[in-house]
């Protein structure tokens, strides 16, 4: 509905020079306590429309329209929410450890709904889960290898200023360490988002692809940088 589009929207204004932590548990905690609630308190009031009219024989065809237009409605506004969440994810790009949490106060504000509606909100939620654990993986590794290219441009640099092999070599070890630090802590950083799909076999297989794929991606960035600078 408008009403409840309208109030999507208002839990995901940002306001003004807030941190990406900060953003994003604001939204989340926002939409856990005003949009959420208002769709279980929908549903559950559809649900006392129907035990009221359930007894009647003639009402058995339009109380099965009525629960494919409620999962709809359901599916519509949860599919919404985990629209804009991924999409904020995406922009301001929080700490994994925060983006868990977050999502974790999600779910547990969709228990209540997961109670009436087991099936849907099970296939709602794990599609989302799968998707914002192999997106958030994607962005700390392009952190990462963004990190890691201006560590090549510095040692570049710091080549190009006249400095003794010695000097260099320093440089050099450095770097070297710097590159093993940013692709460890990426690696480390995803266990919380592991933890978040470690019920749901597929999302797990599709974690470790995409872990592997952004591993061979931060690869082949380092070699890539490492020729356009060194040759």
């Amino acid at each position: 509905t408008a009403a409840q589009r309208a109030c999507l929207w208002r839990c995901f204004v940002e306001e003004p020079g807030s941190d990406a932590e900060t953003a994003v548990c604001r939204a989340c905690d926002l939409a856990a306590d005003t949009y959420v609630l208002e769709l279980v308190d929908a549903v559950d009031g559809f649900g006392k429309i129907q035990e009221s009219v359930r007894s009647l024989p003639s009402e058995a065809a339009e109380g099965r329209d009525a629960q494919e237009e409620l999962d709809s409605f359901v599916s519509t506004a949860v599919e919404a929410l985990c629209q804009r969440i991924a999409e904020l994810v995406e922009r301001r790009r929080p700490p994994a450890q925060t983006l868990v949490s977050c999502v974790n106060n999600i779910r547990d504000a969709l228990r209540r709904l997961h109670s009436l509606m087991p099936r849907l909100l099970a296939k709602l939620f794990s599609s989302f889960l799968s998707r914002i654990a192999t997106d958030a993986t994607r962005l700390l590794f392009e952190k990462a290898a963004a990190y890691m290219v201006s560590d090549l441009i510095a040692l570049h640099a710091a080549g190009n200023k006249g400095a003794t092999m010695d000097v260099v070599l320093v440089e050099v070890g450095k770097t070297e360490t710097c590159v093993v630090h940013r692709i460890l802590s990426a690696v480390e950083d995803c266990q919380p988002l592991l933890d978040l799909i470690s019920s749901d076999k597929a999302a797990c297989q599709q974690f470790v692809r995409t872990l592997e794929d952004q591993l061979e991606a931060f690869v082949a960035t380092f070699c890539a940088g490492c020729m356009a600078h060194f040759g």
